[in-house]
């Protein structure tokens, strides 16, 4: 045990400094001539040689940069000299012990010296000397009473350099996690495009994409003073904010109500004619609820918006101290909201420049499904808080904590919707853009980018090339092969399955709130503020999971049975959408917290052209979206 223990601790003072170690026992074994020591250290050529190269390293050891090169010369020779002398400590016991305490010696060594080598690399990043002699000093220092102690008492320092070693190794971890963050925001910031010099003069601007994206984009940049112009693929504009209509019903295509309604109202105050001054009752006004969930044990929960102590009574209606429980969680996301909104969401963000506290929130490791499971112990206030994230096609084990920040937003701001549907927005919108003179190509395809010398130059489109000094790409980035390899690592988020359903009778249908979640597999969501002729009512309904059986069959088996007031079905399955809409309304799947940063905007690698949209940052939802155009607007600036 002396000798295992005496090879360790030899290991990792060799790593440190070989031919000190080799000094302070061949002199011991000299003076006192110790049984435990190999003879073969004393001898006068030895204690020579080993004389000679610690003084070498002795000078080396303590100048910056020629440290780091005598480690580089010494990675070889440090491991060498830990394991010859746990072979020498072994003496003449079996092969097999030579050999045990020649690796332990070795490898500790080799350990110990690389913690040392990956030290005195970020001591080097100082500009003054003194860091590497009181480095040094240290070392040689520690290095002889380690090895006084092991010739002495083996065990207990061989305790001292386990835990000197594995203190070490944690520094090195964290040096190298430092580093390499160092690393990408060095390459981040090399290959960042250099930003375009604001002009003065108007640019040519051509938006491809008739949503929301596109709209708020376009709108926002010509009132800037820019000749804007903007292409869609579909005959109409508005994308996800539109409506679906049959035989007198209509539904809303996409949301029904939008957070943030700040976001909205800027966005029209900012072109033009604030949205309560717009012809017609089309002003944002407030839900009582955000939503009703329905959990398979049979409770309910009403979930109210805008409030902290209503949420709180709702939450304490479910079960006594959930209701302290949630809003403890809520306001655990205030910090988190205040970087967001500051650094994210209100300012063009770039990477490359991005606040050490934003980039550290962005690049957390932590995903919400850990987070939920160590918050709550309630399985239904986990289905509450991941919720949004389910709803649009996301594994919570892929979206990070901080995404968290949605319940603290629907509990400060609450739902929002426009009296008659939110597709109401993107047609007031669309007359936005005559108001400002945007030129709009409805049904035209835009092909690809034209670039110049790796710039952008014109957009190819069905209907010809357009001239442009600047493009806002406001559709799935995959859909122009200029900028497809950029997103390459990015996956769509798959949309729901969409059942549009007119319902005749509607004073005998079930009483339900604006939107009802049905939780269990599958996850059933119906929303049932559609228009209707009189004494009808329409609603949709989405579903996600193991949808194998009628979504009528399924949404009967939740006791909301409407299988006999059906008069008119229109179903939308996900490749329905995707085809109608160019891309999924979604935007981004989450795949880890990378998900942030591989998506594109408001600047694009390509020099001239911008992203806004759901496949844009800060991502989907309609708010969200708003803000990207927000952002695009921010980044372009003035014509």
């Amino acid at each position: 045990m002396e000798s295992l223990s005496l090879a360790f601790t030899g290991g990792w003072a060799s790593g440190v400094n070989a031919y000190l170690v080799v000094l302070v026992l061949g002199i011991t074994d000299r003076v006192n001539d110790v049984e435990g020591i190999p003879d073969v250290l004393g001898r006068w050529d030895v204690l020579a040689a080993a004389g000679l190269m610690f003084a070498i390293e002795f000078v080396a050891d303590k100048v910056p940069y020629v440290d780091s090169t005598w480690d580089a010369i010494s990675t070889a020779i440090r491991p060498t000299v830990g394991a010859v002398i746990g072979v020498l400590l072994a003496g003449d016991a079996s092969s097999l012990d030579q050999a045990v305490l020649g690796v332990v010696g070795g490898g500790t060594a080799l350990l110990s010296h690389l913690v040392k080598a990956g030290g005195r690399l970020a001591i080097n990043g100082s500009p003054e000397p003194v860091s590497n002699t009181v480095a040094s000093v240290t070392e040689d220092v520690t290095v002889l009473g380690v090895v006084w102690l092991a010739v002495e008492h083996p065990q207990a320092a061989a305790v001292v350099a386990a835990l000197l070693l594995a203190g070490g190794l944690v520094m090195l971890l964290v040096l190298a996690r430092l580093v390499r963050r160092g690393w990408r925001r060095w390459k981040r910031r090399a290959s960042r495009p250099r930003p375009r010099p604001r002009v003065l003069a108007m640019s040519r601007v051509v938006v491809v994409g008739g949503g929301f994206g596109g709209l708020a984009s376009a709108a926002r940049l010509a009132k800037l003073g820019h000749e804007v112009t903007l292409v869609e693929r579909s005959p109409t504009l508005g994308g996800a904010l539109s409506t679906v209509s049959a035989d007198g019903f209509s539904w809303d295509a996409g949301p029904t109500t939008t957070l943030l309604p700040a976001v909205v109202r800027d966005l029209f105050r900012k072109t033009g004619r604030p949205l309560e001054r717009e012809p017609g009752d089309v002003d944002l006004v407030a839900r009582d609820l955000v939503r009703e969930h329905r959990f398979e044990d049979g409770s309910v929960l009403r979930l109210p918006g805008g409030s902290r102590a209503a949420q709180l009574a709702a939450f304490e209606d479910l079960a006594p101290g959930l209701g302290e429980q949630w809003v403890t969680h809520v306001a655990s996301y205030s910090d988190t909201w205040d970087l967001l909104r500051r650094d994210y969401l209100e300012r063009p963000w770039d990477p490359a420049l991005a606040p050490r506290a934003l980039d550290d929130l962005l690049t957390g490791r932590e995903m919400m499904h850990k987070r939920l499971r160590r918050t709550f112990r309630d399985q239904r206030l986990r289905l509450v808080a991941g919720h949004p994230f389910v709803a649009d096609g996301h594994d919570l084990r892929d979206v990070p904590s901080w995404m968290g920040v949605l319940a603290y937003v629907e509990q400060r701001f609450g739902a929002w919707t426009v009296p008659g549907g939110l597709a109401t927005v993107g047609r007031v919108l669309a007359d936005r853009l005559g108001t400002r003179g945007v030129t709009v190509l409805t049904g035209t395809t835009a092909r690809d980018l034209v670039l110049r010398e790796g710039r952008v130059v014109a957009v190819d489109t069905s209907a010809g090339a357009l001239d442009a000094d600047l493009v806002v790409c406001a559709v799935d980035p995959r859909r122009l092969s200029a900028l497809a390899r950029h997103v390459e690592r990015t996956t769509p988020a798959i949309p729901p399955v969409v059942c549009h359903l007119g319902l005749s009778d509607a004073h005998a249908l079930p009483d339900l709130p604006h939107e009802v979640v049905l939780h269990g597999d599958p996850m059933l969501v119906v929303r049932t503020g559609g228009q209707a002729p009189e004494g009808g009512a329409a609603w949709t309904v989405h579903g996600r999971g193991r949808l194998a059986e009628d979504v009528l069959r399924a949404l009967a088996r939740h006791r909301v049975d409407v299988r006999d007031r059906v008069v008119v079905r229109v179903d939308r399955s996900p490749r329905d959408l995707v085809e109608e809409w160019g891309g999924s309304p979604l935007g981004v799947l989450w795949q880890g917290r990378a998900t942030v940063r591989r998506r594109l905007g408001p600047a694009t690698p390509v020099p001239g052209v911008y992203a806004a949209g759901a496949h844009a940052t800060p991502g989907a939802g309609l708010p969200f979206v708003g803000l990207s155009a927000a952002l695009v607007a921010q980044a372009i600036g003035p014509g």
